[in-house]
């Protein structure tokens, strides 16, 4: 469908286009536009080319007006305009009216003075119509010129921005919400192992075609199905089908058994989460994301690992008087404040602010409001934020309080850094604690600044020697100018922040990864920078909706009226899956290193959060 609606008909002609650089004439290997059998004078009403927005506001997948003056060839008639949506930031999913997929669209100013009147229509905020999705936000357009026709000057001009929402929820095909938003609401907060779990939900109506078709994980998909019974993403533990007039559902979800016969990992006792996901598994749904109160299963422990603390915001005022002790190999934390028998997570926080988890489980205050944590083989060194934070029920991640703590001298060699190019040694599977080739325990140098000031300063013409390569939620990123055991630093750019990952160490095939599940349906840019800082280029990223991406041909689990799904049987690949988190680990900067490429802040000790295989 063409995209483009004429609004001074006979003054120009519109399409679509697709992948280049963003610079002023980047339009490389665009065919000019053949010359008209007879030159036309173009007399332009103002001095320099202008673009005007008529519209300030727009919709995902709503369209948006704009006029232009002073675009008059050097020598026939109007200009050709290329049109890209934040300088290229932006690609078409086909070729279907231009190869270069970063050109949104083609305007042909009229031949007498050089004027236009166009719209466009914006991708509507999936993968289905731009890569990577389109936000919601502030946007700008980029009209270019100098290649699409002959004789044609080098130009750009930059629009005003313009402000994209969502669409409000419609009331089409029959599907009227009875609430505004999405919602989900459990039967019971307490169920028994391999027990059913009743659940119903509100406002789940398909923007054009009844209800929506949802996705249920479990803990954010961190237990997957044995055999790819329910779907292909065996992370999807269920699908629930919404009714078609009102977007509302009651299911019943069967949990494993605590064996794994039929779960990976084996699904344990303690508190757990379910996370509702829609937007791939029918056409044209909604991107949503709901979690779930948290339910227990059997008696209560926490699970998994609490979301990461801001630490700008740790304060004196908040310490509460926790304390650590070291002593040989061991080290004592108390937490004066916090009632004996309660569940705490420790875990370390480096200088620039990332979090370190050489402890990961959860742990019972004990007498003397103590908790004593092993040292041996962790590796860590230099000086560090302790923090503690709460597991019990309905405070899970609440902070309790924190400590500096210093915890011993790095062993160095004279002019060498990290292994003296002998990349680091995997860690195990399951393992949290990174090793190098020599077994010795290296300083890494300061966190560098911020390479650039924000997302929107990422070249898409330019990355640099890095490339980067995503397959089931983990980033392999290539870094061709780092040597094999060099130290690199990783920032994590997003529309909104910029987010400190911190240093790895290269592989032998100049590579490290990164952990991407927790991000879901997003899109971000990752920067690599040596161990002075300069940077060596980014890698884009953009991650589809974790719900499903397979067709609609998937089992549909419990409905009002259907059975309880049940998990299948058999898979002996073990892999963690993140899954998506509405961005709360990424919004204090807890992205995984993982694999080859393992951690090496080794000041404070740097453990990945999961060992993931390689791959």
């Amino acid at each position: 469908m063409n995209p483009f609606t004429p609004i001074r008909s006979g003054r120009w002609t519109a399409g679509l286009v697709a992948l280049a650089v963003t610079a002023a004439a980047a339009l490389v290997g665009l065919a000019p536009a053949g010359p008209a059998a007879a030159a036309v004078a173009c007399t332009p009403t103002s001095e320099s080319p202008t673009v005007t927005l008529t519209d300030t506001t727009a919709t995902l997948g709503g369209k948006l007006r704009f006029t232009g003056t002073g675009w008059c060839n050097s020598v026939d008639g109007g200009s050709r305009i290329a049109v890209k949506v934040d300088d290229g930031a932006y690609s078409h999913v086909d070729d279907s009216v231009h190869a270069n997929l970063t050109v949104w669209a083609i305007v042909d100013a009229a031949a007498d003075d050089g004027t236009f009147s166009a719209s466009i229509t914006l991708p509507d905020g999936t993968t289905k119509t731009s890569t990577p999705a389109f936000p919601t936000g502030e946007h700008t357009l980029r009209l270019l010129t100098g290649s699409l026709k002959e004789d044609d000057p080098a130009r750009t001009v930059q629009s005003a921005a313009f402000t994209v929402s969502k669409p409000s929820t419609p009331t089409v095909a029959g599907c009227e919400p009875t609430t505004p938003d999405a919602t989900v609401s459990l039967g019971s907060t307490k169920v028994a192992m391999g027990g059913k779990l009743k659940i119903t939900g509100t406002g789940w109506c398909h923007p054009t075609n009844g209800g929506s078709r949802i996705a249920i994980k479990l803990d954010d998909g961190a237990y997957s199905h044995v055999d790819d019974s329910v779907h292909p993403n065996l992370t999807v533990w269920a699908i629930v089908d919404a009714d078609p007039e009102d977007g509302a559902f009651a299911a019943t979800v069967k949990l494993p058994d605590g064996t794994t016969k039929t779960s990976t990992p084996a699904f344990p006792k303690g508190s757990h989460t379910l996370r509702l996901l829609t937007g791939s598994l029918k056409d044209g749904d909604a991107v949503r994301t709901v979690q779930s109160d948290p339910f227990t299963v059997g008696a209560y422990r926490p699970n998994g690992t609490p979301d990461p603390i801001n630490a700008k915001k740790l304060r004196k005022a908040n310490k509460h008087g926790v304390t650590a002790t070291k002593k040989g190999k061991k080290l004592t934390v108390k937490a004066p404040q916090t009632k004996v028998g309660s569940w705490v997570y420790v875990s370390l926080y480096a200088k620039d602010g990332s979090p370190r988890y050489p402890w990961p489980s959860w742990q019972r205050l004990g007498k003397g409001h103590k908790v004593t944590l092993s040292l041996k083989g962790k590796g860590l060194t230099g000086k560090a934020r302790l923090v503690v934070q709460s597991g019990d029920a309905g405070r899970v991640g609440k902070l309790l309080g924190w400590t500096k703590v210093k915890l011993g001298k790095a062993k160095t060699t004279p002019g060498c850094v990290g292994s003296c190019g002998k990349p680091p040694a995997p860690a195990a599977p399951g393992s949290t604690t990174p090793t190098d080739g020599s077994g010795a325990t290296t300083a890494t140098p300061t966190a560098p600044e911020p390479p650039l000031a924000s997302y929107d300063a990422l070249d898409p013409g330019d990355h640099g020697s890095v490339k980067g390569r995503l397959a089931d939620g983990v980033l392999t990123v290539k870094v061709g100018d780092a040597a094999a055991g060099s130290l690199v630093y990783l920032y994590v750019y997003t529309p909104t922040d910029t987010l400190p990952v911190g240093w790895a160490t290269v592989d032998d095939k100049h590579t490290v990864a990164l952990d991407l599940g927790s991000l879901g349906a997003s899109y971000a840019g990752v920067t690599v920078q040596d161990s002075a800082g300069a940077l060596l280029g980014w890698a884009p990223v953009a991650l589809p909706a974790t719900a499903s991406t397979a067709d609609d041909t998937a089992t549909v689990a419990t409905t009002a009226s259907s059975a309880a799904v049940a998990p299948a049987a058999a898979s002996t690949a073990q892999r963690v899956w993140v899954g998506t988190t509405d961005g709360l680990l990424l919004a204090t900067g807890a992205l995984l290193l993982v694999a080859a490429a393992l951690l090496t802040g080794r000041r404070g000790g740097s453990l990945a959060r999961h060992a993931v295989p390689a791959q």
